[in-house]
């Protein structure tokens, strides 16, 4: 087995206004404040950039239309282009006393803009053709002219578009970061590995994969020994066909030099009755009597397994190669975003490694020249409850050209989100080199590119939508220097 090359990621400092942190202060939890603030702050941040967007878009227009700031200023017949936040008006929308597990776009749906003064629907063809992708908490300019009836006719539209790249901020811990001819560093991104779920097929699934990180598995003679023992030794009540995809070179396996746990990995532990039937003393009946529950959960059966279990399979690959370890919805942790990091009591074994780290959700982090901003996926699923468009990877790359990740939270997004008054931490304020989104359903990638204003280099960034591996078995891995995407499959 080729030597591993050493990997550095570097976490933006907590003042850098382009990659700003995801983490959570005590003011940030003053649930007395209210969200109007939050939408406020969106609104002012991002309307300078829609406006200088707008600006160059219509500037060569017939009819030189100008800008109103205000909503209200708006006069019935003049063509003229006003910037709000997307409001999504759908009969079907959930309130706190409705179930949120479910879809809610419909025929009536209606699309309104507001601002600080007021609000008005849009109507138009231009709406019409893209009608189901606007959401909730997006801001945008819309081009036209107010009706007598009150609503606003668009002809065109826009977004604030991709903001300007993130720096690469230079590590003195690793040599010659930016040197042209140090190989290629490799990241493999997994998603959803739910340990602790009792599937013995998953267990077998997941210690493959550990293999196959640790370089165990390669060549062809190698990999089909390696699974038969494996099958065999593991599982002596039950005969497995087990059909692996592995690069065949073991150099190709030693560039693979760091793991993101991109969420979910541990199971949800199944919730039990709040009550259990009991017999009497002497009686035939039986009665209904509450169990004592910690967290929800009976505490004589509740176990700690997902987390025990994710810790020692976590012990496997650490002293090879460092990890990353993200948040996710099924996660022992608090669900509302920004998610904070999984304590390091819960994986004492894994916590004594140097390479290991426990980060926030979403987060920011840079690899070698790449800036990484990956999130476990709820922002995406969220947004698709009220979409009838099934195209999550365009989805992905709008919510760059609207410089905002998670338009729908607080309305509908994991239960709100923090009540932060003094910023919104969902913005872009920089593109980053890399965006992963987790937990989808099935592998999809796109490399987009776009020119800075006043010329300049283009601007890269390869969005990747990676699957939960309990469901398809893969593992994605990028470069972060090429930002060149691969897919490996384990079946079993």
């Amino acid at each position: 087995m080729p030597l591993r090359l050493d990997s550095h990621s570097l976490t933006p400092p907590p003042d850098d206004p382009s990659r700003p942190a995801f983490t959570i202060d005590r003011n940030d939890r003053a649930y007395v404040k209210q969200y109007a603030n939050l939408y406020w702050l969106r609104l002012v941040v991002l309307r300078k950039r829609v406006l200088q967007n707008a600006k160059g878009k219509w500037a060569e227009s017939k009819n030189s239309p100008q800008h109103v700031p205000r909503m209200l200023d708006v006069k019935a017949g003049v063509e003229c282009y006003i910037i709000g936040t997307v409001y999504m008006d759908m009969p079907l929308k959930p309130n706190v006393l409705e179930d949120l597990a479910r879809e809610f776009c419909s025929v009536s749906d209606e699309v309104m803009l507001e601002d600080e003064s007021g609000r008005v629907r849009l109507v138009g063809p231009a709406i019409e053709r893209a009608a189901g992708t606007f959401v909730t908490g997006t801001i945008m300019a819309a081009l036209g002219k107010e009706l007598p009836s009150g609503d606003f006719h668009v002809t065109d539209f826009c977004y604030a578009g991709l903001p300007p790249p993130a720096p690469i901020t230079e590590d003195p811990d690793a040599m010659n970061i930016l040197d042209e001819d140090r190989p290629s560093e490799w990241v493999a991104i997994v998603s959803g590995l739910e340990m602790g779920d009792g599937d013995r097929t998953q267990e077998m699934r997941r210690e493959l994969l550990v293999e196959y990180l640790l370089g165990e598995l390669g060549g062809n003679e190698v990999c089909s020994s390696s699974l038969l023992w494996f099958a065999w030794g593991r599982s002596l009540n039950a005969f497995f066909m087990v059909d692996a995809i592995f690069p065949q070179d073991s150099e190709e396996v030693a560039k693979i030099t760091r793991v993101i746990l991109a969420g979910n990995s541990m199971a949800q532990p199944e919730p039990i009755d709040e009550s259990t039937p009991s017999q009497t003393n002497g009686a035939s009946a039986t009665t209904t009597e509450k169990k004592p529950k910690r967290y929800g959960y009976d505490a004589s059966v509740y176990s700690a397994k997902p987390a025990s279990a994710l810790d020692a399979w976590l012990e496997q690959i650490l002293p090879s190669m460092s990890v990353d370890l993200m948040a996710g919805e099924s996660d022992p942790v608090a669900p509302t975003m920004p998610q904070a990091k999984l304590h390091p009591a819960m994986l004492p074994l894994a916590s004594g490694y140097e390479g290991f780290k426990s980060r926030t959700n979403p987060t920011w982090f840079q690899i070698g020249q790449a800036n990484f901003l990956g999130t476990s996926g709820q922002p995406l699923d969220d947004i698709f409850k009220y979409l009838t468009s099934e195209d999550r990877l365009g989805v992905a790359v709008k919510t760059l050209e609207w410089s905002h990740i998670a338009p729908t939270c607080p309305d509908t997004l994991c239960a709100w989100c923090y009540p932060f008054s003094d910023r919104d931490p969902f913005i872009l304020h920089s593109t980053p080199q890399i965006y992963f989104i987790s937990n989808q359903p099935e592998f999809e990638t796109q490399l987009i590119e776009s020119r800075q204003e006043g010329g300049g280099d283009s601007i890269k960034t390869r969005i990747i939508l990676v699957p939960k591996f309990s469901q398809t078995g893969q593992v994605v891995l990028v470069n972060s220097r090429t930002l060149e995407v691969k897919v490996v499959g384990i079946e079993v």
